[in-house]
Order: C-alpha cells, then structure tokens, then sequence
C-alpha cells in the first residue's frame, strides 16, 4: 500500500516545524506510520515535496509512504 497526501504547517515556527519533518525524510530507513483509520504499519518516507514557495509561517507539502513487511522488505 501506498499512503500518500498534503499537508501544511502555519503560524509562528512553521517553517522549522517542516524542518523536522525533512529529517525524518532524510533517514531512509523503515519506520512506523500510524494512520487514523488503517491503524499502524511499517513503511518507508519515500516522499516530500514543497507545493509553493515556503514561507517562514507557512508551509504547504505533498507526502507519501510505501508500505513495508515486517522485516522492513518492500513486497513486490
């Protein structure tokens, strides 16, 4: 499965906020993605992107993730 969205930070710090956001991105490693409906899963980050020009108060983005067995394999 792949779980993909947007979302947006806003307001004072906004753009730090997604800062660490970026972090998590950048550790490519396996981690795990809770979601309010699907409940938890192992996935992979294996996508961010900005969707305008950021702003120190506000951020807009475009996420995915792709799901992952439980030794952390992706499944073809």
């Amino acid at each position: 499965r792949q779980v993909e969205g947007t979302g947006c930070f806003a307001g004072r710090g906004a753009y730090d906020t997604f800062k660490e956001l970026l972090d998590l991105f950048q550790e490519e490693s396996c981690g795990e993605l809770t979601h309010p409906v699907w409940g938890a899963m192992k996935a992979y980050f294996t996508e961010l992107e900005f969707t305008q020009e950021p702003r120190e108060d506000y951020v807009a983005y475009r996420f995915r993730f792709l799901e992952a067995d439980e030794q952390g394999n992706i499944p073809y």
